[in-house]
Order: structure tokens, then sequence, then C-alpha cells
């Protein structure tokens, strides 16, 4: 992604994101300090775990997006040689 445009969407995208499952971690974390009782660890991992795949994700989503391009042509076998068809 050597462009700057692609670049500068991914990262306002990520910031968003990013932001927003901040804020949802926060919400999460007031409630769970307003709670009497102790948090069960199964909650907890279903707060924390869509942060860990959100950062697995943003970060094979770079890696694929700044990979050197590819192109991929299928070339069919040629039945003849060059020189078949010239008499010498």
């Amino acid at each position: 992604m050597t462009h700057l445009l692609p670049s500068l969407i991914f990262w306002t995208a990520a910031i968003a994101v990013v932001v927003g499952q901040v804020m949802i971690l926060r919400s999460t974390a007031r409630a769970w300090r307003a709670s009497e009782t102790a948090v069960p660890f199964a909650e907890k991992i279903f707060a924390w775990g869509p942060t860990i795949a959100l950062a697995a994700v943003l970060w094979f989503s770079w890696q694929a997006a700044n990979a050197p391009p590819t192109i991929q042509i299928d070339v069919p076998a040629s039945t003849q040689t060059p020189l078949q068809g010239i008499q010498l």
C-alpha cells in the first residue's frame, strides 16, 4: 500500500474501531466496579476475547494490504516450437 489514500482510509477505520472497542471495555469495567459480586471468568473472556480478535484482524489486514502486488498469469502449454514451421 504505497499510496496515501488507502493508508489513510485504513488507519482512520482502524482508529475508529479501536476507540469503539476501548469504550466498550471502559463501560464494561465500570459495570464490574459497580457490581457487588465477583466478576466470573467467562464474563471477562467475553469482554476481552473480541478485543484480542480485533487486534489480530487489524494486524492481518495491515499485512495483507502491505503485501507486494502479485499477478498470476496462466500460460497454456504451446503445441509447437517456434522453429517447427521453418525449413532450412
